[in-house]
């Protein structure tokens, strides 16, 4: 049975894609993966249609780069996976030095988020509107914690 782990290591999950079954664990995470990235990018989309107001001209900038975004964030969600399936193939066996080497991976992964949501603000705000990209930023960080939360609550917890 997986262990639910605390909230603060949910920055293990954030922004996670399928991760190949290799144990009960990472078929449960594959699943969970599976199904929270297609449910929320959805849901995410069918928000900002809704809610984030934009004439036509607005529209013809804002969704190319809601799609770049996607695209750059993809390069992250992979570098996320990598850190997940080590993650889970040493959590019952995690050494201090392992557990530094990860956290600092995880936190350079999140500083690197942070500078692509960044950088999308920006652009949307001077191509698009700033409303709009504060919009965008908002909705996009609620469904990313949607997800981070599903996700956090099918990881392993660590062990030594």
């Amino acid at each position: 049975m997986i262990k639910l782990i605390p909230i603060c290591l949910a920055v293990f999950v954030l922004g996670a894609v399928a991760v190949p079954a290799q144990d009960d664990e990472m078929k449960a995470l594959e699943e969970m993966f599976k199904v929270a990235k297609g449910e929320l990018t959805g849901k995410r989309d069918s928000a900002l249609k809704t809610l984030v107001e934009l004439d036509d001209e607005q529209a013809k900038v804002f969704w190319p780069l809601v799609k770049e975004y996607d695209q750059e964030m993809a390069e992250q969600r992979k570098q996320r996976k990598a850190v997940i399936e080590e993650f889970v193939a040493v959590h019952d066996k995690l050494t201090p030095d392992k557990a530094e080497k990860l956290a600092d991976r995880v936190l350079d992964l999140d500083n690197a988020r942070n500078e692509v949501r960044r950088k999308y603000f920006k652009r949307m705000a001077k191509e698009v509107s700033p409303v709009a990209a504060a919009q965008f930023l908002q909705l996009q960080g609620q469904f990313e914690t949607m997800g981070d939360l599903k996700l956090a609550s099918a990881m392993p917890l660590a062990t030594q």
